[in-house]
């Protein structure tokens, strides 16, 4: 999966790992930062290149309101869907972390599209989802920075930033019979981000990526 604006792109390498049980763990993952300027990348800076300067993101910097355009590209070869996205992150009671995320298909927008955000209608199954995190679980030893998150109704996921803006929301174990998503993303220095989201039925079929263009919301 990867990511591309203007001559920088960012390419994840996810690999699962299947166990005795019939699930798949994450194992590990790669980020590749690439130039088509040439140089070498050496701590966040392409030498002789693009700067790649976003420092390591910090969960914090997603726990905001998001808003943007998304543009779905089916597997059954439908015409390809557009519609929005919206991203808003807080803080519970208990003072744990919750994110919401909804995507919305196109006929959910109210008449007035600079005020999409409210859009009426009953939100199309598919792309519509709503993760709870909280950040009273054990660190994780594996990945730094590290946000357990819960896919209310699915598995559970995880929210690991990456250097330079990046970032992954993956499942940690994908079950048999379970639909599952995976995400990347990519938040820039400007505010802007790129996501890239690729969804799988209960057998572990793609049926659908999405491609979701927003930025922090004023």
């Amino acid at each position: 999966m990867s990511l591309k604006v203007g001559d920088r792109r960012v390419r994840f390498v996810l690999m699962y790992e299947g166990t005795s049980e019939g699930t798949s763990q994450i194992k590990y993952i790669t980020l590749i930062r690439e130039t088509q300027t040439g140089g070498t990348v050496f701590g966040g800076t392409v030498f002789g290149g693009t700067v790649f300067d976003e420092p390591l993101l910090r969960t914090q910097q997603l726990i905001e309101y998001f808003k943007g355009i998304l543009t779905v590209l089916y597997a059954d070869m439908r015409p390809m869907a557009c519609g929005y996205s919206e991203w808003l992150g807080g803080m519970t009671s208990g003072g744990g972390l919750v994110l919401n995320i909804q995507e919305y298909g196109q006929e959910y927008r109210q008449a007035n599209d600079q005020e999409w955000a409210q859009a009426g209608g009953e939100h199309d199954g598919a792309f519509a989802q709503e993760l709870s995190l909280s950040n009273n679980a054990p660190p994780d030893m594996t990945f730094s920075y590290v946000q357990p998150v819960r896919l209310l109704g699915d598995l559970t996921y995880r929210l690991i930033p990456l250097p330079n803006g990046a970032y992954c929301l993956i499942p940690e174990t994908i079950e048999k019979h379970h639909a599952f998503r995976i995400e990347v993303g990519w938040l820039r220095a400007d505010g802007d981000r790129s996501r890239l989201i690729r969804y799988y039925d209960n057998r572990g079929v793609w049926t659908a990526s999405a491609l979701i263009e927003d930025r922090l919301a004023a």
